[in-house]
């Protein structure tokens, strides 16, 4: 891990977390090892207002280079900061995509943002089940990101479909979670920037947690997640659909 110059909050927080998870996962058989290559960075006035709670853009694809995650420093971002960062670092999105450019195959190699939100997703529950959150408040912190996902993906879909408009989506953002106005605002025009990459992600995380338990009952009693964890990274890009069709041929 790289930490952006000049220092700025709340980039040495989250290196911080990044560190305690990696320490959290090191005897445990979940993940790959933390993959090095990001830069943890505030997120810049310029693109605040059209990204909350965070964004993540992966290693450039035809050249070597670091991931960025840029966290946002407002209030509602705060309270959730340890899920945000374990989804969209490590073993969150950074990881997948990180490994993603290592594999052999250019199709493999390219990172889709909608799998990559899936198993950024997906990779916190896992987490959140290992134990990692301990305390009841850690754990609302979890519950309420995840909701805030959902929340996003609905809204994702109506605003697209033209069944919402833009007030109405901030609304239901801010009708179930104690969020600021402005945060509900940037989340929302997230959303209009990147069509379908919201819902999208939430049904690539549900698609990964139906093939896990497909393959825990198909290979019982030899399942193990950590094998299950390194033959989905080791299918890159691939949709999840796709990346089933090549575990279980």
């Amino acid at each position: 891990l790289e930490q952006a110059e000049p220092v700025a909050d709340p980039g040495p927080e989250a290196l911080a977390e990044l560190r305690r998870i990696d320490a959290f996962l090191a005897d445990r058989e979940l993940f790959p090892a933390e993959v090095p290559g990001l830069v943890v960075a505030a997120l810049p006035a310029w693109l605040a207002p059209a990204a909350w709670p965070a964004a993540y853009i992966p290693p450039p694809l035809a050249a070597s280079g670091a991931g960025e995650l840029l966290l946002s420093d407002s209030r509602g971002a705060r309270a959730l900061f340890s899920p945000i960062v374990a989804e969209a670092g490590y073993p969150g999105m950074h990881l997948q995509a990180a490994l993603s450019q290592r594999l052999a195959s250019e199709v493999r190699r390219f990172s889709d943002p909608l799998l990559r939100g899936g198993w950024g997703l997906y990779a916190l529950e896992v987490l959140e089940e290992a134990g990692y959150w301990s305390t009841p408040e850690a754990r609302l912190a979890v519950r309420a990101h995840q909701l805030f996902r959902l929340v996003l993906a609905r809204v994702d879909i109506g605003v697209h479909t033209r069944q919402m408009t833009m007030e109405e989506g901030i609304a239901a953002l801010l009708d179930r979670l104690p969020l600021d106005p402005s945060e509900a605002e940037a989340a929302v025009r997230g959303v209009l920037l990147a069509p379908t990459q919201a819902a999208g992600a939430v049904s690539a995380w549900k698609e990964l947690s139906r093939l896990r338990a497909d393959r825990e009952k198909a290979e019982h009693p030899f399942f193990t997640l950590r094998g299950f964890h390194d033959r989905v990274l080791a299918c890159g890009g691939l949709p999840v659909p796709l990346a089933r069709w090549a575990i279980e041929s």
